[in-house]
């Protein structure tokens, strides 16, 4: 923040409260991006040993569970991550 005499002061609890809120929200698409890799994976290892119609409702809840990751990244991660770091430029 400008003070009147020209220099800049750091909010340090704005800075601190950042710190903590980034490393979470990277942490949950860490975990959303481990847990699909993990479900695709064990998905190929079945392969052709489950019955076509199991087979079409596991590839219809992963397109859910992607959807379930994709709209809060889209509606909140991103858009929190600007606003916390917008003051900083």
């Amino acid at each position: 923040i400008p003070k009147a005499d020209g220099t800049k002061e750091w909010q340090w609890r704005t800075l601190a409260g950042m710190a903590c809120d980034q490393p979470v929200i990277f942490a949950t698409l860490v975990v959303i991006c481990f847990c699909l890799v993990r479900i695709l994976q064990e998905m190929r290892k079945i392969g052709h040993h489950v019955e076509s119609d199991s087979r079409r409702m596991q590839r219809k809840l992963i397109r859910v569970l992607l959807w379930q990751s994709i709209i809060p990244t889209i509606t909140s991660y991103i858009p929190i991550t600007f606003i916390a770091a917008f003051p900083l430029f």
